[in-house]
């Protein structure tokens, strides 16, 4: 006896449609949260390295954290290096790749500098994806400078230096912190992530955003900088580049601290309403805090 073979009907062929497409609307979303952790932790990983050449720095530097921006011969872009050079961090940091963020496609010709002069080759590093914590008391002095960007109760806030000194090229006697100084290490952070966006910031995200840059703020991180990112706007105004520069995952981001730790934190953490919280900004935590 034969059988007759059966085919699908219309309304079985829309069922077994409908149960892929409700399957794939529940898989994707799991699929792009699976990645984006994934990216989230090779972030981690690069910038805790960053951190640690720091520390190695240190050992070999008297106790003294690089600074932002160095001059080899005068002030001028062709003679400056950044802290991410090869004649600053470089030898600690042999693969240049940690300094782009998995989640970041910030690609800058190294060959081209609009407002610099170009240095040489051996100088480069790949754009970068992460800024230095570089608060200093002597930057915009006169107009309560960084410390306004901090609460002043009970006392005010005086010495508002972040670990990593902005240098020369911004202040005019640049002073290096020290290590031993820093009053708790384990909360005071050294590197962020967010430079794409606060490069955007500045009105320049096509400019180079290397050791050596045309346009301020791309790889350092000052009280403004800090406060806007955290808060997601520009000085109380929404800006899409500040709100999305420290909530890349799931609406937190990676920070790098000077005991060479790294942590994923919400930006809601480093601030104390809408101020920032000098503990994890600041080498020295004014008394109160």
């Amino acid at each position: 006896m034969s059988l007759k073979s059966r085919a699908f009907t219309l309304i079985e062929l829309l069922v077994v449609i409908a149960i892929i497409a409700i399957l794939a609307a529940i898989l994707f979303p799991v699929f792009a949260q699976a990645k984006l952790a994934a990216k989230k932790t090779a972030d981690l990983s690069n910038i805790k390295q960053i951190g640690t050449a720091v520390v190695l720095y240190i050992n070999d530097s008297d106790d003294v954290y690089p600074m932002a921006s160095y001059f080899s011969q005068g002030v001028a872009y062709g003679n400056m290096y950044r802290w991410s050079s090869q004649l600053c961090l470089g030898p600690y940091i042999k693969n240049t790749q940690i300094f782009q963020a998995p989640v970041d496609s910030y690609k800058v010709d190294l060959t081209t500098y609009p407002l610099e002069v170009p240095i040489p080759s051996t100088r480069q590093v790949a754009p970068i994806s992460y800024m230095a914590n570089s608060l200093s008391t002597q930057l915009l002095a006169g107009s309560g400078g960084q410390c306004k960007y901090f609460p002043s109760v009970p006392a005010a806030v005086t010495s508002c230096n972040g670990p990593i000194g902005p240098g020369g090229w911004y202040v005019t006697n640049p002073s290096a912190q020290t290590s031993t100084s820093a009053d708790s290490p384990s909360e005071l952070i050294m590197f962020t992530e967010g430079s794409p966006e606060n490069n955007a910031w500045w009105g320049c995200p096509n400019t180079a955003n290397t050791e050596t840059f045309a346009c301020d703020g791309s790889d350092v991180v000052y009280g403004y900088d800090a406060l806007n990112m955290a808060l997601g706007n520009s000085f109380g105004t929404a800006d899409a580049n500040m709100a999305k520069a420290w909530r890349k995952y799931a609406n937190q981001s990676n920070y790098a601290f000077s005991d060479t730790h790294a942590k994923t934190l919400p930006p809601g953490k480093l601030t104390l309403g809408l101020l920032l919280n000098p503990r994890y900004w600041l080498v020295n935590i004014p008394a109160g805090y």
